[in-house]
């Protein structure tokens, strides 16, 4: 069934003013979760749990993770933070601009330099070969 650009509209015109999903309502990745309770696991993991505890005891709610992936979840999850935290302190460094060329800092020319190249100077091949050193015959 085609659709017509009026309809089209109309669902646009829908779509904007429906108001954002309530934030409990909201659903979240098994990652998104992990970084939630990435403070709530901290707590448990100075209360002496293991990794293979809190992911079992995740399962139980909902939360189905191996321990592997909750650890590689919690890795990312710190990793973002720290890019996150790093972002606005890092200022960029400033660096000293060259100095411009005098009259007397010029290297002196030499007579090849001003010469055309000839054509034992320029490359006879190109693509993957070009840069191949011709010692033997065949490689």
């Amino acid at each position: 069934m085609p659709l017509t650009r009026a309809q089209v509209a109309l669902m646009s015109e829908k779509a904007r003013r429906t108001p954002p999903a309530p934030p409990a309502e909201a659903n979240v990745t098994k990652q998104e979760a992990v970084r939630l309770l990435a403070p709530d696991i901290a707590g448990l993991r100075r209360k002496g749990y293991t990794m293979a505890q809190i992911a079992d005891s995740f399962r139980g709610d909902g939360l189905d993770l191996s321990t592997p992936t909750l650890k590689s979840y919690l890795s990312r999850a710190k990793a973002q933070r720290s890019r996150r935290r790093d972002a606005p302190k890092k200022a960029p460094v400033p660096t000293k601009a060259a100095a411009p060329l005098t009259e007397k800092a010029t290297p002196p020319s030499t007579e090849k330099e001003t010469q055309p190249l000839t054509k034992k100077d320029t490359p006879s091949k190109s693509g993957k070969d070009a840069f191949l050193v011709k010692d033997k015959d065949s490689y």
